[in-house]
């Protein structure tokens, strides 16, 4: 009788060729897998960036709003970005530490990234007199007089709720803003800056690992760049300001192990200024820079 059926030989042959073809599909599902979460992360990485920015400018924007001055410098009262007392009005009174702390500088807070060495991230400390009520300020306070000054604060803090992966300094920070108000007071009186500008404020954006501004100044016939560190330092003949340029650097929620992803990348902020990222991380992630500009159309003109 005529038996038929595969040989040993033939079904081994047969095994392996559907343990390859089954290895293969296995490992083009995992790699489609790999690379769908790297996509899903550069997008939420962008949206967060996109809004979150996008937030922020639209208040910058302001900075200067209904001042009878256009010039935009330290010293000059109600000026649209504060780097000390002098720019609140006569009667004022602020934090004592409100030139060291609470006013636009560069902060003691180390970013996550090194140039020549170590980086620390700024502070953005704008003030405006609001067109109309109705809207909010940075931090969410409903503005409801046309009356005061709105003063707002913009600084990389700590997260109080970071995610249960995030352990480490650098992988809990936040771009966040603290807004307080003041009145101008009469001759003779006084008024109390509100002590909310010195608090942690509301979240912009999250897993910010720095923040860095300079500003477009008028120097002479000229224009050019100087860093927020840079303009404060100048003890005389400040430049008036023109615009501001932020320089944001965040990373997505989730870490990774593409080996496409860097593990210390370096990125170009602008043209004189290149940073890389310190070593030594817990986890591999993501990361995009974000550079905007800033006109502040309420410090143009002559007024």
């Amino acid at each position: 009788m005529k038996q038929t059926g595969f040989t040993l030989i033939e079904l081994m042959i047969a095994m392996a060729l559907g343990l390859i073809i089954a290895a293969s599909a296995t490992l083009l599902f995992l790699s489609g897998q790999k690379n769908l979460v790297l996509q899903n992360s550069a997008n939420r990485l962008q949206d967060d960036q996109s809004f979150g920015l996008s937030y922020l400018t639209s208040h910058i924007r302001m900075a200067n709003l209904n001042n009878n001055l256009a010039t935009v410098k330290p010293n000059v009262a109600k000026s649209g970005i504060i780097f000390n007392k002098n720019n609140l009005p006569s009667g004022v009174t602020g934090h004592a530490d409100f030139n060291d702390k609470y006013s636009s500088l560069t902060t003691q807070d180390e970013s996550n990234f090194v140039s020549t060495g170590a980086v620390k991230n700024d502070q953005l400390v704008i003030q405006y007199r609001p067109a109309e009520v109705g809207g909010f300020d940075c931090a969410g306070g409903k503005i409801d007089s046309r009356d005061e000054f709105i003063v707002e604060r913009y600084f990389v803090r700590a997260d109080n709720s970071p995610a249960n992966h995030e352990t480490t300094a650098q992988e809990k920070k936040v771009l966040a803003c603290a807004a307080g108000r003041y009145s101008i007071p009469e001759e003779g009186a006084t008024e109390t800056l509100d002590s909310t500008l010195y608090n942690n404020g509301e979240i912009i954006l999250k897993r910010v690992e720095l923040f860095k501004v300079r500003f477009l100044v008028q120097d002479g016939s000229a224009k050019k760049y100087m860093t927020l560190e840079d303009y404060a330092d100048l003890t005389s003949d400040q430049p008036r300001i023109l615009s501001v340029q932020l320089a944001v650097i965040s990373r997505a929620s989730d870490a990774t192990t593409e080996s496409t992803v860097p593990v210390a990348p370096t990125f170009k902020l602008w043209s004189d200024f290149e940073v890389t990222l310190n070593s030594g991380q817990p986890r591999r992630y993501l990361r995009t820079p974000i550079v905007q500009t800033v006109a502040l159309r309420n410090a143009l003109g002559d007024r």
